[in-house]
């Protein structure tokens, strides 16, 4: 709680060209740091020349899909490339707005896990000259991308894995430049790094300059997009927000298909970067605070790992609950990152109002100056099962708030407010879940106007009917809202 207080040339020309650029400068080895990727215990050295910024990719939070919690570990080339095909599928019948969840924006596809092989030096992932070896589960990835690529879409990789045992890694050393050389040479358009379980490889700097010098000598100055999954929790950007070589970053432990999870892990994990608003906003376009792949529809309905979070009572959350975990990642601007089976069409059915609705997505998408921030929390907790990881493996509790109220500036003067209620009970007027027009006047930035708003008409996200208005006299309460159920709304300053 204290935390809570306060595309590509040949690989071997290339990485002989990288290696020289970028060994020239000091790295942590250079240094003399030994580091284990362990925040508490690492030396300074580990962890510093957070300054450099890699590119400009992320203006608005991205949005895809990635393996891990749909199949962990239990995932192909060919589950791959129809989930690729699944993304870009028209589907009319469905209505709204977009007609693919592609066209809705969700355009990154990620591998995660699953594609490692144990072969390399001392049973690690890697060659002795620091090259990733691949299983023959993905017979040819730089294939597999230029489907992507065929489709519309992106692809992202996850690098540094922990499916691999970095231990015994350390006489390959270093991989900073060969594995941002693999990922060029396989057409990869972005990288998510994690800590390889005590691999040498532990400075999110040095990734992000390797990947910036193997883009550019493969003839893409724009770069690519990266994840920091290695810090989870980079508690420095909270001291230094400007230090953001990554374009986001995991603020927390692997999320969970769970009501009571989903919401700890933006309540505890996230908001206090949402709260660092200067010298620049700790979470802001190019560099977003991200609680971890949406747990809504995972694991893929019917598979041994659906099974076992079901074994632990996950992954049974009710449509309102999923609904508002969407909301929650939406206003606080977090990349919104799906793991639904999009290979199965009911499962898509399901869920297409929520993740495709345009004002849920023109909300996460909008800048104004803030990510987001919680406004308001019930005085009265209650003590939950907030579980982690995609089965939910890791049991944990946390006292939560019985309701929770965020918001987020939009353009224009208007503010969007997402109003949860975590109790057992509907939500009354005495729990004094509400927003008053001096808190939307101030949210708003309309404050120093020569004439602010005296009034907001209220609209709803999921269905657009209007529910009345803010006044001076008039609060906007939540009182009704039913239990483990929110409401989404967007106020527009009468002019």
């Amino acid at each position: 709680q204290n935390f809570k207080s306060r595309r590509a040339p040949d690989m071997i020309l290339l990485t002989v060209a990288l290696l020289g650029a970028l060994l020239s400068r000091p790295s942590s080895a250079a240094l003399g740091c030994s580091c284990t990727g362990h925040r508490a215990t690492d030396p300074a050295c580990c962890f510093e020349g957070h300054d450099f910024v890699p590119n400009a990719l992320e203006k608005t939070p991205q949005k895809g899909w990635r393996s891990w919690q749909a199949f962990g570990s239990s995932v192909n080339q060919t589950m791959m490339e129809a989930t690729m095909r699944g993304m870009a599928l028209k589907r009319p019948e469905l209505g709204g707005a977009y007609t693919s969840l592609a066209e809705a924006g969700y355009v990154d596809i990620g591998l995660d896990a699953g594609y490692e092989n144990h072969s390399g030096v001392g049973g690690g992932c890697h060659t002795a000259s620091g090259h990733m070896i691949i299983n023959g589960m993905f017979p040819d990835l730089a294939g597999m991308n230029r489907l992507a690529h065929t489709l519309n879409l992106t692809s992202s990789w996850y690098l540094n894995s922990d499916g691999c045992n970095g231990t015994i890694e350390q006489e390959v050393g270093q991989t900073y430049v060969t594995d941002a050389a693999d990922a060029v040479r396989y057409g990869f358009d972005g990288v998510k790094f994690d800590s390889e379980r005590g691999g040498p490889s532990h400075n999110i700097t040095l990734w992000a300059m390797a990947l910036k010098e193997a883009a550019a000598h493969a003839g893409n100055p724009a770069g690519i997009v990266i994840e920091n999954c290695l810090d989870k929790n980079p508690t420095y950007i909270l001291d230094k927000p400007a230090a953001c070589p990554f374009n986001h970053y995991r603020t927390g432990p692997d999320n969970s298909p769970s009501f009571f999870g989903g919401l700890h892990h933006v309540y505890f994990w996230a908001v206090p970067y949402l709260d660092v608003t200067a010298p620049v906003p700790a979470s802001r376009p190019n560099c977003w605070a991200y609680p971890d792949m949406l747990g809504i529809g995972a694991p893929a309905y019917g598979s041994p790992l659906w099974a076992q979070a079901r074994s632990r009572g996950c992954a049974n959350m009710t449509l309102d609950e999923e609904r508002t975990l969407f909301a929650n990642w939406a206003i606080i601007s977090s990349p919104l990152i799906l793991a639904i089976d999009v290979r199965n069409a009911t499962t898509v059915r399901k869920y297409w109002p929520i993740v495709t609705n345009s004002e849920a997505l023109r909300i996460n998408s909008a800048w104004a100056g803030s990510a987001g921030t919680l406004l308001k929390e019930s005085p009265v907790v209650t003590q939950r099962a907030v579980p982690i990881g995609m089965t939910c493996s890791v049991a944990h509790s946390a006292q939560l708030p019985n309701w929770l109220v965020y918001v987020k500036p939009l353009p224009k003067g208007q503010i969007t407010c997402l109003a949860i209620n975590l109790g057992e009970q509907a939500l009354e007027p005495a729990d004094n879940a509400e927003v008053t027009i001096a808190d939307l006047v101030r949210i708003g930035g309309l404050d120093s106007a020569r004439k602010p708003p005296t009034a907001f008409t209220v609209t709803d996200v999921w269905t657009g009917e209007s529910g009345g208005k803010v006044t001076v006299s008039q609060n906007w309460s939540a009182a009704g809202v039913s239990p483990h159920n929110s409401s989404f709304v967007v106020f527009t300053p009468v002019v």
